[in-house]
């Protein structure tokens, strides 16, 4: 069983079919996932780690800040928040980068 907030993805059957945009640090899906219905999934691009791309590597806290900042937001607000599902915000690279599933709203 992972820890609490890690990979839970590993158990899924998940289709990915539509990217739906491309910003300077992630690629954004769609999923469809068998049992639970449309996620949205981020992943870390890989030119956000290039010195050379402009905009230069992200933070190894950048993710952890978009999650905190999101709990805090839906736990002190009235702002529809997305549910966080899974995420994997460690360095290691196991999947290319760091990655966030959440709800698709």
């Amino acid at each position: 069983m992972p820890p609490p907030g890690k990979n839970k993805a590993g158990r899924l059957k998940t289709h990915f079919h539509v990217q739906v945009c491309t910003g300077s640090h992630h690629l954004t899906f769609i999923a469809q996932m068998s049992r639970s219905g449309k996620k949205l999934v981020r992943v870390e691009s890989i030119y956000s780690r290039r010195r050379d791309s402009g905009s230069g590597l992200s933070s190894p806290s950048k993710m952890p800040s978009e999650i905190a900042t999101m709990r805090y937001l839906k736990d002190h607000s009235t702002i529809p928040i997305p549910r966080i599902h899974g995420y994997d915000a460690d360095a290691d690279r196991h999947v290319g980068g760091t990655w966030l599933v959440m709800e698709y709203v």
